[in-house]
């Protein structure tokens, strides 16, 4: 516990008594009979909690926080504070660890009892909980007590963003406050009033949930287990990989406590990268040890593994939640991963995994390389910092290794940048947002305004709550009975014959654009049919497109597109909207997908190809070798080759004219055709420049071309026959 923290919890402790001293002035001696029990129970719960903890490493269920309310409601605000601290010191009294945090705890379970209680009495509550704007009141007081304390301990203990601690704290403390105070309530009715009848049908009740809720807890750890021995399997499978998931796990979470992120999100991301190659198990064995160049079909399998480890870990509801982050945990800053998602698009975790994925695989042996020592891996990581990797995470990752400190790489805003990134996707309220369905929250305000009316059956009541809700759900049955109507026409359309999508849209009355997206086994475009005028972002869609087992709604430039479901090819259709679509599009979205999808490769230009081949035989010819792609691969793997030969490739295109033409022929053979207008040592010199700004590993050192003349030569004639063919193909996809 840091100076401030605990600073804090003397606060905490003289607030506490300066409450109970006002709770003192109204205090009646409470009977004994009801403040023994519920002493008692409140132990009980502590005790629980804490057994609990010693297993699943949380406590599923306390009974201890609803003895605090009943006390609150049966006995008053001073006995209810004296009920929770002296549960405290009996329980953890005894126990060994530093007071400090007792006296926190016991300072925060004693305001928020006695505040909670002293709200109760103002609000016109008695012994019998019968007032629900007093009920309403005690539990509200309590949660914004506790949620204040706990969000600045939060903030004292270490430095975070204070939107996510808030955010955090309020969504764990709004279900302990349903929960706990559904419970209090009920056990405070059975003990006063004479209702003790209620209890023992309450009792079976609470051992119910506490039993369902242990069983849950106990089923995820089990499966857990079940996973961890799954991600320790596809290691052990070769000997370079042994213990390769334990290792980034442990990188990963020393990171994250040298950067003070809170336990829960700590927890879930060390467990990611435990869990961050199980896709794995798809791969052969004999793949994953080979030395020799890697097949296509092989290449497929290894790219593959990302998606298939989120799709794994999607089956389970605890892994849901990360399962994003380690389908991304082959991407580059630079947008030229596994599957070319933007830098923008992936979440912080994610580059976080990629460093301590790539740094763990360069300082461990590979079949077709030995291991790179601790100071070769961090030079590449500063080499790559703002190229692969994310560069804030790399020079923090590099502060680590070197230094024991994270900063040590960071000043001060930049630390302050890195931690705030973390978890920003995290707010319940955005998660809310992002679900949020007119037509569902209509229907569910108007259950509860007739709930309400049970409370307070008054005519405000009525005009406050329903009328609103009824509004909501009339247009929302408008927009869905106006979807329907679209619906039945563009199937008119279909039916007549017309299979063009821009006739069906503008029969929906939409103006919008569909594109046709075919995605490779890599995960990477093939072709993009276009109709209507889609926006220059679309083609970012395709990176999207290739992760998603589903529908999914992204932002583009003009308002919203849709991915529909993949086909068995795994290609997909994208349909603009201008506004983000609801449920009441649905119509629309499956008479658009029902339209036959164009065939790739119709409608061949010819004529194009004849008048390229003429412009290439009155051209030089250059055959490039980029003599590089065997000395990446066994350095830094096959992937890394065929990224830093795709990467060549760029720079060599974006260094020649508009006339000249370029096409790979090999992983390391190019070729070139460039105007008669240009002498050969000026293009040569021009290519040599372009190959000096391409990353390659810094352990491999710069590309070095060998660079031919074969116009007159029969290598001359390949390269014409492969520019001629590459020419037919991107003529036939322009066509269609």
């Amino acid at each position: 516990m840091n100076a401030r923290l605990m600073l804090f919890s003397y606060v905490s402790a003289v607030a506490t008594a300066a409450t109970l001293g006002v709770a003192g002035l109204l205090a009646t001696t409470p009977p004994i009979e009801l403040a023994g029990p519920l002493l008692g129970l409140a132990v009980l719960g502590e005790e629980l909690a804490i057994r609990q903890r010693r297993r699943a490493a949380a406590a599923v269920l306390s009974l201890s926080a609803p003895a605090h309310i009943a006390a609150a409601i049966a006995l008053g605000p001073l006995p209810a504070a004296l009920v929770a601290i002296f549960a405290l010191i009996i329980v953890d009294g005894p126990r060994s660890g530093p007071r400090r945090w007792l006296v926190l705890n016991a300072s925060m379970f004693g305001l928020a009892a006695a505040a909670s209680g002293l709200a109760y009495q103002a609000a016109g509550g008695g012994s019998t909980p019968k007032s629900a704007v007093a009920l309403v009141a005690l539990l509200g007081v309590r949660f914004l007590t506790t949620s204040t304390v706990l969000t600045i301990g939060g903030l004292l203990a270490a430095p975070k963003s204070i939107g996510f601690v808030v955010s955090e704290v309020a969504a764990d403390e709004a279900r302990a406050a349903v929960g706990d105070g559904s419970l209090g309530v009920l056990i405070a009715y059975g003990i006063s009033g004479g209702h003790w009848i209620v209890l023992p049908f309450l009792l079976p009740l609470v051992v119910a949930v506490y039993r369902s809720r242990a069983t849950y807890e106990q089923l995820e750890h089990e499966t857990r287990a079940a996973l961890d021995s799954v991600a320790a399997i596809v290691d052990e499978r070769h000997r370079d990989t042994a213990a390769h998931s334990d290792r980034v796990k442990e990188l990963v979470d020393e990171f994250l406590r040298a950067l003070q992120i809170p336990e829960r999100q700590r927890n879930r991301l060390v467990l990611a990268a435990r869990l961050h190659d199980i896709g794995k198990i798809n791969v052969d064995a004999a793949t994953l040890s080979k030395d020799e160049p890697l097949t296509a079909a092989e290449l497929s399998a290894i790219r593959g593994h990302p998606k298939l480890s989120a799709r794994l870990l999607r089956s389970f509801r605890f892994a849901s939640e990360f399962a994003s982050f380690v389908e991304l945990h082959h991407e580059r800053f630079d947008g030229n991963g596994y599957y070319g998602v933007p830098a923008d698009v992936i979440p912080i975790e994610s580059h976080l995994l990629i460093v301590a994925d790539s740094f763990d695989a360069m300082t461990s042996r590979r079949p077709y390389r030995p291991a790179l020592t601790q100071e070769e891996a961090v030079a590449e990581i500063l080499d790559k910092a703002g190229t692969q990797f994310h560069p804030l995470v790399a020079r923090a990752f590099v502060g680590l290794l070197t230094e024991n400190n994270i900063g040590a790489e960071l000043n001060e805003n930049e630390l302050k940048l890195l931690r705030s990134e973390f978890g920003r996707d995290w707010s319940p309220v955005l998660a809310l947002a992002r679900k949020f369905d007119l037509r569902s929250t209509a229907v569910l305000a108007v259950a509860v305004g007739l709930l309400s009316m049970m409370a307070a059956p008054t005519t405000t009541v009525v005009v406050v709550t329903l009328l609103p809700a009824l509004g909501a759900l009339s247009y929302a049955s408008v927009r869905t009975w106006q979807s329907a109507r679209h619906g039945r026409r563009i199937n008119d359309i279909l039916r007549h014959g017309d299979a063009n999508p821009l006739a069906a849209l503008r029969a929906a009355q939409l103006i919008n654009w569909v594109v046709w997206l075919h995605i490779d086994e890599s995960g990477r475009q093939t072709a993009a049919h276009t109709f209507g005028d889609p926006p220059t972002d679309v083609g970012s869609l395709c990176g999207w497109a290739a992760r998603r087992e589903d529908f999914v709604v992204v932002p583009v430039e003009q308002g919203h597109a849709v991915l529909t479901r993949p086909t068995e090819e795994g290609n997909r259709v994208a349909i603009g909207f201008p506004n983000r679509p609801t449920e009441a599009d649905q119509p629309i979205i499956d008479c658009i997908e029902a339209i036959p999808e164009p065939e790739v490769g119709s409608k061949p230009n010819v004529f194009l190809l004849s008048a390229d081949r003429k412009r290439t035989e009155e051209a030089t010819v250059l055959l490039l070798n980029l003599r590089m792609f065997d000395r990446v691969r066994r350095a830094a793997g096959q992937l890394v080759a065929g990224r830093v030969a795709d990467d060549a490739t760029r720079a060599l295109e974006a260094s020649l004219r508009a006339e000249d033409r370029i096409v790979r022929l090999s992983a390391d053979e190019i070729g070139i055709s460039v105007a008669r207008a240009s002498t050969v040592e000026t293009v040569e010199r021009r290519l040599r420049d372009a190959l000096r700004g391409v990353p390659v590993p810094a352990r491999v050192g710069r590309i070095d071309p060998l660079i031919m003349d074969v116009t007159d030569r029969p290598e001359g004639e390949r390269v014409r026959n492969t520019l001629g063919a590459s020419r037919l193909t991107e003529s036939a996809e322009d066509a269609v």
